[in-house]
């Protein structure tokens, strides 16, 4: 099969109600699962219910399209009494991977937050140990700024580490 059709361009677009079983399904390792929602229970990592009343509440929810299904999504909610906003829940289907979604996603979410709603920085919190995360948010501009320990599904202990950019920091391409 030729690259140019079986690599399509996604569209990214802001979330929409119906899109929140596909959202849900779009990570099935309980590790990846984990990556994304480090701080929830297992529970309702995969609730379209949960999903939905996520992206009602947060500043901003995109998802990536290819052919009219969903291969990845992103979400920001404000940070209260600040002009801040944390960039949560990054996913890419593992079938669409390497293919500059997630750096999609994560740019229409920046260029959002600082031109659309006036944010002037933008934090992420990746646990330690995703590598590609790591490099993605480094090579966008965010810097790390600290870290918490936390426990992984196990029960063992594990490490986030916050990152940032600032609206000055951050190059559109």
């Amino acid at each position: 099969m030729d690259f140019a059709k079986k690599h399509h361009t996604p569209a990214v677009r802001e979330a929409r109600a119906e899109d929140a079983t596909a959202i849900a399904e779009l990570l099935t390792d309980p590790i990846e699962r984990w990556w994304s929602f480090p701080e929830y229970a297992p529970a309702s990592l995969q609730s379209p219910a949960w999903i939905s009343e996520h992206c009602a509440q947060a500043l901003l929810c995109y998802v990536a399209d290819v052919d009219k299904h969903i291969v990845g999504f992103v979400s920001l909610s404000a940070l209260e009494g600040e002009r801040s906003g944390m960039l949560q829940h990054l996913m890419v289907a593992p079938t669409h991977r390497g293919q500059d979604i997630a750096t999609q996603l994560v740019r229409t979410a920046l260029d959002s937050s600082f031109s659309r709603h006036g944010l002037r920085e933008v934090h992420v919190a990746i646990v330690g140990g995703n590598e590609p995360a790591m490099m993605l948010f480094a090579e966008l501009g965010f810097l790390p700024y600290g870290t918490r320990e936390i426990n992984d599904p196990a029960g063992q202990p594990a490490r986030l580490v916050f990152l940032r950019i600032t609206r000055g920091q951050y190059r559109q391409e």
